[in-house]
């Protein structure tokens, strides 16, 4: 049997002179991926059948930020798979890239079991008490794989051209 696949992104944007990405909040519970109301995460979605990741993260971007493809880089979706479910066959993937738009726009989700967080950073992310099961070693592996090329680069961008 094929695992059920989960797809994160990690939306990054430029806000008040740091780099910040983009949480929601969950409104509703899943004990089956010990979900609860009020947790913070990155958006992620179930990957459907046929449907690659990107194509997964583009189809999340709109259901659950109100984004269009054309307003996001994808910069990179590692081929890391985590397992954090114990005894599910289910797997999660993620993605990250930038806002190309302004961060400070209004986000209006299709999904009604989520709402926008807003934009926090690494520290806020890692102190905050209440997140999914995925968030922080999704964030973590970013950090240690890939922080340093992907945000000082895309910081020289905004800030020296």
């Amino acid at each position: 049997m094929r695992a059920k696949t989960g797809v994160g992104f990690i939306l990054s944007s430029v806000v008040d002179k740091e780099t910040k990405f983009l949480v929601i909040e969950e409104l509703r519970d899943n004990e089956e991926i010990f979900k609860k109301s009020g947790m913070i995460s990155f958006p992620l979605e179930t990957m459907e059948e046929g449907e690659s990741p990107k194509e997964t993260i583009f189809r999340l971007l709109e259901e659950e930020l109100g984004i269009a493809s054309h307003e996001v880089e994808i910069s990179e979706i590692p081929g890391q798979k985590f397992r954090f479910f114990p005894g599910k066959n289910i797997v999660t993937r993620y993605g990250y890239g930038f806002l190309l738009g302004d961060p400070y726009r209004a986000f209006t989700p299709k999904d009604t079991d989520i709402r926008i967080r807003g934009w926090m950073s690494i520290e806020e992310l890692r102190g905050y008490g209440n997140v999914r099961v995925e968030t922080l070693p999704i964030l973590n592996h970013f950090v240690a794989s890939y922080r340093a090329r992907y945000i000082e680069g895309r910081l020289r961008e905004v800030f020296f051209v």
